[in-house]
Order: structure tokens, then C-alpha cells, then sequence
């Protein structure tokens, strides 16, 4: 008598265990997909200053650091001399965005003493239609804070365009006037999402 009340208190708990588990394979399965490789810098590159999947698009490149970070143990540090331009990039092929309407790009970032020149934390270049667009990006504010981490977006409207090839996400250090972008930031946990 004891086995068989046993028996049945085990399939019961069996029995309940089995829809929690069901869910949690649902939810994996429509959470949206971050299109950025090694988007928390913790994987290096080819050296240990480099992050795996980020380059420096011709630019000088952030360098991976513990110094900082928002998530995990690694961020990217840019550190603008005044006399060169910075950058960050990563491309996001065609393929991931076609028949989506717009792609959301947001980063945490540590802006760490005043800057000078133009710093701009998520820039876009698409490459579409057999052109290249250079749509709005999300410049650096006087209101953001300073040394403490904040997340800042940019939108990307997709609609525009019918054929993307790619759609590279930058952070840069620019110049402006006759001032080139001269401070530190750290960058980290960058998210790029369509819909």
C-alpha cells in the first residue's frame, strides 16, 4: 500500500514538473537575438588588446581592458589623443535584417573625464541598394553623466531600404573643427536587435 501511494506521489510530481519545462523551451525559443558577435568584449583577438569580432575600420582601434566593466570582467577603452580619429565596428550582414522594419543598437558606456571633439557612440553606415547611407547617428550630450555607467540607443529605420548588403555599427572619435575627440570612455555590452 505504501509503494502504490509512493508510485502515485512521484508521477504526480513528475506529471507537474512537466509544463514549467515545456515553457521554458518556449521562452528560449522567441527571445530575440542579439546580432552582435562577442558584444560584452570578452572574448580577445588575435592579441589580448583586441576584442574577437570588433575591428578598428581603419581608424585607431579601442583597446580591450579590465580596467572597467559594466558586464562581465572586460570593456573597451578609448582613449582620444587629440590628434587621431578612434573606432569601433562591426558588421551585421543583410541577411539577419531584410523584412525587418528597424534595428535597435544600445551600448553602456563610462565616459570618464570631459571630452573634446565629436564622440559619436553609435554610428551607422548601410550598405543597400548599391549605395552607402549615413543615417542619423547618436551623438555624445552634455547631459550625460560622467563617470558612472549609462546605456545610450540609436534606431536605425529599415523601411528605406530594399536590398541591405550590411549595416556596419560604430563608436567613434571624431573630429570637429580643428579639434579632434581627446578624453576617455569605456564601452561595453553593446545590443543590436530587428524587428
Amino acid at each position: 500500500m505504501k509503494n502504490k501511494w509512493f508510485f502515485g506521489l512521484c508521477c504526480a510530481m513528475f506529471a507537474a514538473v512537466l509544463p514549467v519545462a515545456a515553457d521554458e523551451v518556449t521562452v528560449e525559443e522567441d527571445s530575440a537575438e542579439n546580432l552582435l558577435q562577442n558584444a560584452s568584449f570578452e572574448t580577445p583577438g588575435r592579441t589580448e588588446i583586441l576584442a574577437a569580432n570588433w575591428s578598428a575600420a581603419g581608424y585607431r582601434p579601442a583597446v580591450r581592458t579590465n580596467e572597467k566593466a559594466f558586464d562581465g570582467k572586460y570593456s573597451m577603452k578609448i582613449t582620444g589623443d587629440g590628434q587621431n580619429y578612434f573606432g569601433l565596428r562591426q558588421i551585421v550582414p543583410g541577411a539577419k535584417l531584410q523584412g525587418k522594419s528597424k534595428l535597435e543598437v544600445s551600448a553602456s558606456f563610462y565616459y570618464e573625464n570631459d571630452l573634446r571633439g565629436h564622440f559619436f557612440p553609435i554610428y551607422f553606415i548601410v550598405s543597400a541598394d548599391g549605395k552607402q547611407f549615413y543615417p542619423q547617428p547618436r551623438v555624445r550630450k552634455n547631459s550625460d553623466p560622467k563617470v558612472q555607467w549609462f546605456k545610450a540607443g540609436a534606431v536605425l529605420d529599415l523601411t528605406p531600404y530594399t536590398k541591405i548588403r550590411h549595416v556596419e555599427i560604430y563608436t567613434l572619435g571624431w573630429k570637429y573643427g580643428k579639434n579632434y575627440f581627446s578624453g576617455t570612455v569605456y564601452i561595453d555590452n553593446f545590443e543590436a536587435f530587428a524587428e
